[in-house]
């Protein structure tokens, strides 16, 4: 009698999941691309909209992040070998959540970036680790493994950084550098593996990828010309949204960054429509995230991913063993 509930439980937990995921990307499209390359193009009642739009579901994308989060949290603390990741995750998404509005009207206080760091990537990390000992959810605990690993690298880029420009010291400078270009090669690896996945999973996961790594090949091309005087509107647009260098600076220059914020957007919104495939959501998740966890809400996002990785699937293994063995046929 309980597995027609967990898999209720399920239904309902995957379309508030898909839900977060289709709002939190369309939240980043609004507050990455239309907003910042709104300014200066279009008019102030329009730039005005884009950002309440943006803040509007940026603000519902969240609570919908908490709430998969918390609803999976009695199932970890259920399972014996997931609590002290629930703990974790319990204790990381109240700080994070506490950060929001600090973080939106200016960068956090160094310390408490690093709390939030260090917080997200032990949730996280004990996510991916559970995760990767069960083998229906080996592929997205490998891509939550690669978001803690480019999590990690951004933030001591960032410290390298500042250390830098205190003491003016190049060996820091080069330090920040080749951290920062760390960060990019594993969500390099990161959005490579979920368009792989998805590849492999039928053919519409084929279509879906290949779609989003286009669309974000041309938006990269579409920022890199929006400088020329004979440009596009909308690759000026694209220009004056994306085509920033990011601090502190990596080895592989403005392209690849472009690349990679479109092509999470593209691959985040294909997984969220991927039919009959679970994991798909925490891959969704996942892209969101891309390695960037002192950003609030993707540290929320991450711990939403690493709960639905070991509380959706671990159940499954606990139920199955559970059950009577079948009657022997005659």
């Amino acid at each position: 009698m309980s597995q027609p509930q967990v898999l209720t439980r399920d239904l309902t937990s995957g379309v508030i999941t898909r839900l977060a995921i289709v709002s939190a990307a369309f939240a980043s499209i609004f507050a990455m691309v239309l907003l910042p390359g709104s300014r200066g193009l279009a008019h102030q009642a329009t730039v005005e909209w884009l950002d309440a739009t943006a803040t509007m579901l940026t603000f519902f994308s969240l609570s919908l992040l908490l709430t998969s989060a918390f609803r999976a949290m009695p199932m970890l603390f259920r399972s014996a070998s997931a609590r002290v990741t629930a703990a974790m995750i319990a204790i990381n998404v109240p700080i994070a959540t506490l950060l929001l509005v600090p973080a939106m009207t200016g960068p956090l206080k160094p310390w408490l970036t690093a709390a939030l760091m260090m917080v997200a990537v032990a949730s996280a990390g004990l996510g991916a680790i559970a995760a990767l000992q069960m083998a229906p959810s080996r592929a997205g605990g490998l891509a939550l493994l690669l978001v803690c690993i480019g999590g990690c690298a951004r933030a001591v880029s960032v410290i390298c950084a500042e250390l830098a420009a205190e003491q003016a010291r190049m060996s820091w400078f080069l330090a920040a550098r080749g951290l920062s270009t760390l960060q990019l090669a594993a969500s390099f690896i990161l959005l490579g593996l979920i368009a792989i996945w998805m590849a492999t999973r039928s053919k519409i996961g084929l279509g879906l990828a290949v779609a989003a790594v286009l669309l974000a090949g041309i938006g990269m091309w579409g920022a890199s010309k929006g400088a020329a005087p004979d440009a596009l509107r909308w690759q000026s647009w694209l220009n004056g949204a994306l085509a920033t260098s990011r601090a502190p600076e990596s080895y592989f220059g403005n392209s690849l960054p472009v690349l990679l914020d479109l092509a999470a957007l593209g691959l985040a919104l294909c997984c969220a429509f991927l039919p009959r495939s679970r994991e798909a959501l925490p891959m969704a998740l996942c892209a969101l995230c891309q390695g960037t966890l002192d950003v609030p809400w993707r540290a929320i996002a991450a711990c939403a991913a690493a709960a639905w990785l070991v509380a959706h699937l671990a159940p499954r293994e606990g139920t199955a063993a559970s059950m009577p063995p079948p009657p022997p046929v005659v």
